[in-house]
């Protein structure tokens, strides 16, 4: 291509165009460019490892293609690289752990491909992100405990993937975490009481997972929540009172869970959404709880230097576009004629490579004043 012989150029951007055929491998000859925007094309093949040459590259979007292939490992050595898109395409394989390489990075969303294998812990290295989506993948294994060191991150989304184990506990020290979306896997245990040390969170999705084991009282100290998304899991006792204490809550899913047997009468009247499946309002004084032995009755100590407040929104340029979770059998809805915090819009859908059985598209799950749509703001 004679885009290659430009080595001056500093910008290439095609984003939502109608291009055909393959990304050139001559690209990588442009030792100057910071941008990169392909994004919203028909281009096919597979990403060019010569992309790794890009060593001033701050902003590489591929995302919404018919790429294939592998996910180059050589895109590990893009050391200034701030935003990185290759979401929407059949991407496939494991992924590099040469990402973790990336200290820079802000924004990485490799969601709606066909990666598979565990996500390597080396991403925990990833220090400068504040948004991670790897949503309706292939993706097996934990969740790396690695990524309670990410102290930036505002939003990891891991939903529709068939991962195991549990949450590690160490995501309870993410100060910044506003969002967290685990829903549609395979994960286990109990939730961990250290996650209501979360001040900043706005979103916290676990359903339709095998978690068992009783509600830790902890998430009633969670007070800018607002969803809690709990249903299709194997949790049992009862909604602990401490709930109630999260009064910025909107939206409570806690159908489908047969163990559960009741929930506090306090509940009703928050305001909120409140879905509640076969449990019973009015919890009596000597309910059973079903509370593990060693699990604590108390809410933890909230770290120091944690924020108390939300933090602002994602940047306007960031594409969402997050699943929330639906229920797997029909749910008892308790009505208060409040509005349930879930936003309605569905985004275009998954590309025809998406493995079987995965949907094709998504009800979204941002909190309201959260931004969608495709990124059009490249860096000027």
């Amino acid at each position: 291509s004679a885009l290659g012989l430009l080595l001056s150029l500093t910008r290439v951007d095609f984003g939502i165009n109608s291009l055909t055929r393959t990304i050139p491998s001559s690209l990588g000859s442009l030792t100057a460019l910071t941008v990169l925007a392909v994004y919203t094309n028909s281009l096919t093949g597979s990403i060019p490892a010569e992309l790794g040459s890009l060593l001033s590259v701050t902003f590489l979007s591929i995302g919404t293609n018919q790429l294939v292939g592998e996910l180059p490992s050589s895109l590990g050595l893009l050391s200034t690289i701030s935003i990185l898109v290759a979401n929407k395409n059949c991407l496939s394989g494991s992924l590099p752990a040469s990402l973790g390489c990336l200290t820079a990075v802000k924004r990485l969303r490799l969601e709606s491909n066909s990666f598979t294998n565990s996500i390597p812990p080396s991403l925990g290295a990833m220090l400068s992100i504040t948004f991670l989506d790897l949503e309706l993948n292939r993706l097996v294994g934990p969740i790396p405990s690695s990524f309670g060191s990410l102290s930036a991150l505002q939003l990891l989304s891991l939903n529709h993937n068939s991962l195991t184990g549990s949450i590690p506990s160490s995501l309870g020290s993410l100060s910044s975490f506003t969002f967290l979306d685990v829903a549609v896997n395979s994960l286990t245990g109990t939730i961990p009481p250290k996650l209501g040390c979360l001040s900043a969170l706005l979103v916290l999705r676990l359903d339709t997972n095998l978690f068992n084991g009783t509600l830790p009282p902890s998430l009633g100290s969670l007070s800018v929540l607002q969803s809690l998304l709990l249903a299709s899991n194997g949790l049992s006792g009862v909604v602990p009172d401490e709930i109630c204490s999260a009064s910025a809550l909107t939206s409570m899913q806690f159908n489908a869970n047969s163990g559960l047997l009741c929930y506090p009468s306090c509940l009703t009247s928050m305001g909120a959404e409140l879905v509640v499946g076969s449990a019973f309002e009015g919890c009596p004084t000597a309910a059973p709880t079903g509370e593990p032995s060693g699990q604590p009755s108390a809410v933890p100590t909230q770290p120091s230097g944690q924020p108390s407040g939300q933090p602002s929104s994602f940047p306007t340029a960031e594409p969402t576009q997050l699943p929330s979770g639906q229920p797997t059998s029909q749910p008892t809805r308790v009505p208060t004629g409040a509005p349930t915090g879930q936003p309605s819009g569905q985004p275009s859908g998954v590309p025809t490579c998406q493995p079987s059985g995965q949907p094709t598209s998504q009800p979204t799950g941002f909190p309201s004043g959260q931004p969608s749509g495709e990124p059009t703001g490249v860096p000027s």
